[in-house]
């Protein structure tokens, strides 16, 4: 096993605001069904991220920070799941099981990590590829010797597939997969038993099958890209979504799909992926459950994409029809607050605050006359924008006794994720808002506000004077307010 799942497990979380219990905490192991606890000490309130991967079902992934120097983080998870943690000095990539308790100590010099409820296992720390080699040994070399005869490898080591003597000798190329599905077996075999001898732990045995499975995958669709072969499609679908280990594999579950979408639907690049027409053409590929989950995947992408609102209500109402009962329907309107008799071409910049109050962005300039804004658009997702937060409340407090307001406006897609940030990030709640028709009112494509961060600064009257203002950071800002305050 690789170094980085020596540190298997950990992390504390709480969905829910935890400082009442902060100065309760123990280090005692805590059992719990489907979740795991971290204990997190940080002396020295270093900022550091926990993450996951997003799961490719209901599109929630892990992404907390912390720098109290007491925390507890709480992660639900059905079975295992990798998490990241990371900050300016340290990455550590954990495997986690349910009901582990993981101590954390954050320095500034390194993460060190303890699990309470377990002991590590031989494979936990040390690599598992020797094995493969000694126990694998004939599966390997016939799938090798067998390669090297549709494939040249140059002098840098990148392998050169020769597709004209491929395309050309289709069932022989299967004969490779044969091969490459042999030695795929053979490692699920050595997996399985150093699992039921106890020398691995249940979360990196997992996380090891969940590699295996996916490089096979990933293989696959390599080889239909490669020749157009219907034999490749036929095994993943096989293999993959009819077993619903496509869905169910908590570490690359996104992946699954999404590979699929890009490489075999659209046949495109993720940067120009068109979830729409994917959208669309899933019913050549798939029927029943699966194409559900994949028109589900896809709307999860339309609506976290920059299409407007009007194209994902569209195609939300495509999926209604065919699946009215579905409870995906209600979780995905709740998601990203759809509203289907809403105008989302406005000319009305919408807004939601933290109560889940509607007004719009000229209701809140005309309630505020009188005052300078200060008018800041940010993501959850946005670096460039969360770093200019802390000169932005140091401003804010510069100028606290002022006529002038900060107001935060977030492009989120999703108000949960939107809603933990605000915590997270310690922002004003009054003034925080998610905006719940961008792109499409006419205001942002006036201002042409494609990007963030973004900033926007109105005088005491309304009156929008700098409409590309300067960043929080920038000595220019200060100055600016100061000529609107006088």
């Amino acid at each position: 096993m690789k170094n980085n799942f020596l540190f298997l497990i950990f992390f504390v979380f709480s969905c829910c605001n935890h400082k009442e219990n902060i100065n309760k905490k123990s280090d005692n192991v805590i059992e719990n069904s489907n979740q795991v606890v971290f204990f997190i000490n940080n002396k020295e309130n270093i900022l550091t991220n926990f993450g996951s991967g997003i799961d490719a079902l209901s599109f929630s992934k892990l992404d907390r920070d912390s720098k109290n120097d007491k925390d507890i983080i709480i992660i639900k998870t059905n079975i295992s799941k990798k998490i990241y943690i990371k900050n300016n000095n340290s990455f550590k990539v954990l495997n986690i099981l349910s009901n582990d308790t993981v101590k954390i100590n954050i320095t500034n010099k390194e993460i060190v990590i303890n699990l309470l409820n377990r002991k590590l296992m031989k494979f936990d720390t040390i690599s598992i590829d020797k094995l493969y080699l000694l126990n694998a040994e004939k599966e390997i070399l016939n799938y090798n010797k067998y390669f090297k005869k549709f494939n040249s490898i140059t002098s840098e080591n990148k392998i050169i597939p020769n597709k004209e003597y491929i395309l050309s000798n289709l069932r022989k190329f299967r004969k490779l997969d044969e091969f490459k599905e042999k030695k795929f077996i053979k490692k699920q075999q050595i997996l399985s038993t150093i699992f039921k001898k106890k020398q691995l732990s249940k979360s990196n045995y997992l996380s090891e099958l969940s590699k295996l499975n996916f490089n096979y995958y990933t293989s696959l669709l390599q080889n239909y890209n490669l020749t157009k072969d219907q034999y490749y499609l036929d095994k993943i679908d096989k293999l993959f979504f009819e077993s619903e280990i496509a869905y169910k594999d908590e570490f690359v579950s996104y992946g699954y799909l999404n590979n699929f979408i890009i490489n075999i639907i659209l046949e495109s690049s993720i940067i120009n992926a068109d979830y729409k027409i994917a959208f669309d053409k899933l019913p050549n590929f798939f029927k029943g459950k699966q194409l559900q989950f994949f028109r589900e995947f896809c709307l999860h992408q339309i609506a976290l994409s920059k299409q407007s609102s009007n194209e994902l209500i569209s195609y939300f109402n495509k999926y209604k029809e065919e699946y009215p009962e579905s409870k995906f329907n209600e979780s995905f309107e709740s998601d990203y607050l759809i509203d289907i008799n809403k105008n989302y071409s406005s000319k009305n910049v919408t807004l939601l605050n933290v109560n889940s109050e509607e007004s719009t962005l000229q209701d809140f300039i005309n309630k505020y006359k009188g005052r300078v804004i200060y008018i800041d658009f940010w993501a959850s997702w946005c670096a460039p924008c969360i770093k200019e937060f802390p000169a932005s409340k140091l401003l804010s407090e510069y100028f606290k006794d002022e006529d002038i307001i900060f107001v935060y406006i977030s492009i989120d897609k999703k108000k949960q994720v939107w809603f933990n940030s605000l915590k997270n990030l310690d922002l004003n709640n009054k003034f925080s808002f998610l905006a719940t028709n961008y792109p499409s009112a006419d205001f942002y494509k006036d201002l042409e506000i494609n990007t963030i961060p973004r900033y926007l600064l109105y005088n005491k009257k309304g009156d929008l004077i700098y409409e590309n203002a300067s960043r929080p950071s920038s000595e220019n800002l200060k100055k600016d307010i100061e000529k609107l305050l006088n």
